[in-house]
């Protein structure tokens, strides 16, 4: 958390505090104001005191303390949510995030799993995989397609063709509607996606491993549905990332749901998101792939025209990306 960053001869503090400012302060500026607005017909006469409660309130639920200072030191900044684990096992954190294990979407994920040797599509399509797959940093890649094209099949082909390999994944399809056909609306959608990588990235640990960061059962209660756990569940994210030092790949399908939200909430915690995917603190490499049937402003203004094909104009299959190509991403370079 902001309240524990670290200085360092080398200026890092200033891109680590940009970071956690762009994970934390746009839901904490539109909460802020909407609570102020909330409060201005109140008929509280002592309106220092109600501001200092609600300071605290908000600072204790976004940063985890009410004080926010910066500590000098030489030694680098640690995951905010712990520190060497002492005893910390896959198992106990499973244990800790048993309740999020309804978010994962075990039949979606089990129906994109069979044997493939490679991922058929238009050369365009195939040369921007490559290219994005085997770049030593970590990027996004959004693959757009028109409405109702079936080109969206590409997050199951990947799907399938990572399970060929020991790929640590994690994938999410964003559905209008719920397991039981309730209908979902956007920031219900956006919590679930979370919660499921946490989930996702916790399972991601071989069973009875060392977990090489203490994250306690207090901090996975917190996640309990709510707009307000949010930004709790994104640290989280962070510091699963954190702790990874491999290749970790994500794949979102139809995050094009979450866009023309209106917002302003649900729209800086997507940022925040992007932010972790962009992997820029971490000491792994994140790839991400998101398809969406049709257009998102929203999405764009992420990745940009870089990190973006356009599948609607494509309409040949002679490109190709094979296993071999994704296993050659997995490997050290220079090897």
């Amino acid at each position: 958390m902001i309240h524990t960053l670290q200085t360092d001869p080398h200026g890092r503090i200033g891109k680590s505090l940009e970071e956690n400012l762009q994970v934390h302060l746009p839901a904490f500026q539109t909460t802020l104001l909407a609570a102020l607005a909330q409060r201005e017909d109140s008929a509280q006469t002592n309106r220092n005191e109600e501001l200092r409660k609600l300071l605290e309130e908000l600072f204790e639920n976004y940063f985890g303390s009410q004080s926010v200072f910066i500590r000098t030191s030489t030694v680098p900044s640690e995951p905010t949510t712990g520190r060497l684990a002492s005893g910390m096992t896959s198992n106990i954190l499973m244990d800790h995030v048993s309740h999020l294990a309804g978010r994962y979407q075990n039949n979606l994920i089990e129906a994109c799993i069979y044997p493939s040797v490679g991922i058929t599509a238009d050369s365009e399509i195939t040369m921007k995989l490559q290219e994005w797959w085997m770049a030593a940093s970590s990027e996004i890649l959004w693959v757009q397609s028109p409405q109702d094209s079936g080109q969206t099949s590409l997050a199951s082909e990947m799907i399938a063709l990572s399970s060929e390999s020991d790929l640590p994944l994690v994938t999410y399809f964003c559905q209008r509607v719920d397991a039981d056909g309730q209908a979902l609306n956007q920031m219900e959608i956006f919590i679930d996606m979370v919660y499921s990588m946490i989930y996702q990235l916790c399972k991601c640990f071989s069973p009875h491993a060392s977990v090489p960061i203490d994250m306690n059962a207090p901090q996975f209660s917190t996640l309990d549905g709510t707009t307000r756990s949010l930004s709790k569940a994104l640290e989280l994210i962070r510091d699963l990332l954190a702790v990874n030092i491999n290749r970790q790949l994500f794949i979102i399908d139809g995050m094009d749901v979450l866009d023309f939200s209106d917002d302003s909430v649900l729209e800086g915690h997507l940022k925040a998101l992007f932010v972790l995917l962009r992997g820029r603190d971490q000491h792994g490499v994140i790839k991400t792939l998101i398809t969406t049937e049709g257009h998102s402003g929203m999405i764009l203004d992420e990745v940009g025209w870089e990190g973006t094909v356009d599948a609607s104009l494509s309409d040949s299959s002679d490109g190709f990306f094979s296993l071999d190509d994704l296993k050659g991403g997995l490997k050290p370079p220079g090897t």
